[in-house]
């Protein structure tokens, strides 16, 4: 990958990591940080996928589940567990730079 194109892509991805974990110490709820088809990261959480849904912006048959295995982050449950391990977490920020790269 082009170095520029590289500093672009994580600093993509350290934003929408900051965001997602601003938002989780603000209410505590699990944020998932995913990629969309015009080539930007979202942020969502479940009450998110809820209107995305209603509006017809993704399948009604997408969940939580779904956003779990597809995220590139994802933070910790609101009493704290679930938080992705150092492993996993550097897995899905290869993935990441591996779906930039094909962008």
């Amino acid at each position: 990958m082009n170095p520029v194109k590289k500093v672009k892509a994580y600093l993509m991805f350290r934003e929408a990591v900051v965001k997602a974990n601003a938002a989780h110490a603000k209410n505590g709820s699990r944020y998932y940080v995913v990629p969309s088809s015009d080539g930007k990261l979202i942020v969502l959480n479940r009450d998110d996928l809820k209107r995305l849904r209603m509006k017809h912006y993704t399948s009604h048959k997408t969940t939580t589940h779904d956003l779990l295995s597809s995220c590139f982050y994802h933070t910790s449950h609101a009493n704290g567990t679930g938080a992705m391990s150092d492993e996993v977490a550097e897995t899905r920020r290869q993935a990441f730079f591996e779906w930039f790269d094909s962008l």
